[in-house]
């Protein structure tokens, strides 16, 4: 290949990747406003505020609450709150929010108080419900502050969940980062959805 051949294909290449670079650049240099979420406020603010789509077994459910010292202890049920959907869907979104009795805008759950309030507001298509009511926090009995909630993803649902329950929650004493196997996290509470 002549000399003056391999000019003109080095300087092609070096014009496409010049070219290359600077829209690479210009793209870089854009800066787009998002629009802020929900999800976004709840996080900055450290707001316990979790939404569940969740497939319906039955008409009837109910969303409760249970508390397990250590895993050879028994669980207790500490709070339920029953619910009845009018109408036939195959799902149905739950919001549940635990907020501090003093309406302030913080975190409730890792606190240190000892009672919040907690929601749970149901929808199915146009039939909606809500219930809402002031409960200690979860793991109130505790000398120290839980140290994690941890919201059930679907593989973890399994582990605490039965044909008749899903777990969608989980408070617990220790954090993951302290621990290495489930059982060490105890102790923990767990918000179920219950159908009868």
């Amino acid at each position: 290949m002549k000399l003056h051949r391999i000019y003109a294909i080095i300087a092609t290449v070096i014009a496409a990747t010049t070219s290359t670079l600077t829209l690479a650049q210009e793209k870089s240099a854009t800066i787009t406003q998002l629009t802020t979420t929900g999800s976004d406020i709840a996080n900055v603010f450290g707001i316990d505020v979790y939404k569940f789509r969740v497939p319906l077994r039955s008409k009837n459910f109910a969303v409760m609450f249970t508390e397990q010292e250590s895993a050879s202890s028994d669980v207790k049920t500490t709070h339920k709150f029953d619910f009845t959907l009018d109408v036939d869907a195959p799902e149905f979104d739950l919001l549940l929010s635990f907020t501090p009795t003093d309406s302030t805008m913080r975190n409730a759950l890792l606190s240190d108080d000892k009672t919040v309030d907690f929601s749970a507001f149901c929808k199915a298509g146009d039939f909606s419900t809500m219930n809402r009511i002031e409960i200690p926090r979860p793991l109130s009995g505790l000398t120290t502050n839980p140290r994690s909630v941890m919201p059930m993803t679907l593989k973890m649902h399994e582990v605490h969940s039965t044909d008749k329950s899903v777990c969608l929650l989980e408070i617990a004493g220790r954090s993951p980062s302290e621990t290495q196997t489930a059982d060490q996290r105890f102790p923990v509470a767990r918000v179920f959805v219950t159908f009868r």
